[in-house]
């Protein structure tokens, strides 16, 4: 139930804002936080302030498991959805422009995506970002976990156990 109250409630700071960008945007995280501190404990609105992929590395913390399924909901959201809401939204255009700002260059992307993100059309654009942002959710979806604060030598060994774990379990 605290995940799902941290899902409904991660960007209600987002409310009441003109922009869901630029100055002032990253401080939506407190508002949630606060919420979920004031409903569960400190721990849970840490959580949620760890949704966001700036906040944590502002604060140099790890991002919550909320930024990983956060992200997925994002990859999930088929284009017949998502494209009218961000336009509705009146932020389609600016989505596009910040991730090419924020991505130009990036040599995360594959050369199909860079090719897509800079595509006039939305859906090649929405195709290419929720491609990068998979393999974003699948290199991070062991955020968060309390194993993972092991030293970086040992780290690797565990997150190769768990991917055999998984690929065998049938996760990938």
């Amino acid at each position: 139930m605290r995940f799902w109250a941290a899902f409904i409630l991660h960007d209600v700071g987002y409310f009441g804002r003109t922009s869901v960008e630029g100055f002032g945007a990253e401080a939506h995280v407190e508002l949630g936080a606060r919420i979920m501190g004031k409903l569960f404990d400190a721990e849970w609105a840490e959580f949620c302030r760890r949704h966001s992929r700036h906040y944590a590395r502002s604060h140099g913390v790890r991002v919550s498991r909320l930024c990983v399924a956060d992200k997925l909901a994002f990859v999930l959201t088929p284009p017949w959805l998502y494209l009218p809401l961000a336009r509705a939204s009146g932020e389609l255009w600016q989505y596009i422009e910040r991730s090419k700002e924020s991505q130009a260059g990036s040599e995360y992307f594959t050369a199909e995506e860079w090719s897509q993100v800079n595509s006039p059309n939305p859906r090649e654009w929405l195709k290419a970002l929720q491609s990068f942002t998979y393999r974003w959710v699948l290199k991070n979806r062991f955020a968060d976990e309390r194993d993972l604060r092991l030293p970086g030598s040992e780290r690797a060994g565990f997150v190769a156990d768990r991917l055999r774990s998984s690929s065998s379990e049938g996760w990938l």
